[in-house]
């Protein structure tokens, strides 16, 4: 429960205004940053308080989703803030009013604990809904759409619980909200007669809406740039010490390991050639590994800092087949 909400490195990023004014723009009625930011302060819980006094205007309190910066930041977390307004990063509130700029971000977190939208919008009220079913271990095959009508009218799905494959049906009085992700959302929809005709028809799909379904693919290209050896590092802890840390975080949920390192620092940008006055197209993230971790994971104990750059505007897409 909770997709990669129970995984993901917690950074509670809006997207720019300029996006949503764009997709208004294209015709998506409620899009808009004006429509969609009440939304935003409704779901959030905001427990920094500084930042709620500085900037109301953006950010609510008691809402399900707790955001909160972490309650521990290494000397590192500090100077590379430090660095990033040394060469003319503003110091800035990202989900205010200008995203260009450094801050040590908020996240998605409560008391050093991870929030995930299980643990924020669910579990509250999953015994007290008495219209609120979950089930688990069950995949959504297929969107059932009215013959006449062509609205979606629910869903068939198959059960797999005790390694059996069940297959169900869940009607809707109301209306059907798909959220597969990147990849099974456009998927479910052609596997629903939603999609390219050509590529349905080869597969003997009944087409029901000719769409260009998964023919807009774009990824926010990323580049691992500059690699940073730390003189002192954070790995330099004895045993004694790294269970000491444990156990400061199990009983009081503070300390090294109630951070991400220096993933919590992050600064945004815009190249000359960009577009938009406003809107970023350039992301600045810092990553501590250290040199036993294969791969980019964000830890408590690192030796060095990965400076990556993100490219939030690539003008390349590419499409998923089916």
């Amino acid at each position: 429960m909770g997709g990669s909400t129970s995984y993901n490195g917690m950074a509670y990023m809006r997207g720019n205004r300029a996006d949503y004014n764009k997709w208004a723009e294209l015709g998506n009625t409620g899009w808009s940053y004006k429509e969609v930011l009440p939304y935003f302060k409704k779901s959030e819980n905001n427990l920094d308080e500084e930042i709620v006094k500085n900037n109301s205007e953006y950010h609510g309190i008691g809402g399900y989703l707790s955001v909160q910066r972490f309650p521990y930041a290494d000397e590192n977390v500090k100077n590379i803030f430090e660095a990033c307004q040394e060469i003319g990063y503003k110091k800035v509130d990202l989900n205010g009013e200008n995203q260009l700029g450094t801050m040590i971000l908020q996240t998605t977190s409560r008391d050093g604990q991870r929030q995930s939208t299980n643990t924020a919008f669910i579990k509250p009220i999953r015994n007290k809904r008495t219209n609120l079913f979950i089930e688990t271990e069950a995949y959504v095959t297929k969107i059932k759409i009215h013959p006449i009508s062509n609205r979606a009218i629910g869903i068939e799905y198959t059960s797999t619980v005790n390694n059996s494959r069940i297959k169900k049906v869940a009607l809707a009085t109301k209306e059907v909200i798909i959220s597969g992700g990147t990849v099974n959302s456009p998927q479910l929809l052609m596997l629903s007669g939603i999609g390219p005709a050509e590529d349905l028809q080869k597969l003997g799909i009944k087409v029901i809406k000719n769409s260009p379904v998964g023919r807009n693919l774009r990824d926010h290209v990323s580049c691992t740039g500059v690699t940073i050896l730390l003189n002192t590092t954070i790995t330099d802890k004895s045993n004694e010490e790294k269970t000491a840390d444990l156990k400061q975080y199990l009983e009081k949920h503070n300390g090294p390991l109630s951070s991400i390192g220096p993933l919590i620092v992050n600064a945004f940008s815009k190249t000359k050639s960009h577009e938009s006055e406003k809107a970023p197209n350039t992301q600045l993230i810092f990553l501590g590994t250290n040199s036993l971790t294969k791969g980019l994971k964000p830890l408590s104990y690192y030796d060095r800092i990965i400076i990556k750059t993100v490219l939030l505007t690539p003008t390349s897409h590419g499409n998923y087949t089916t």
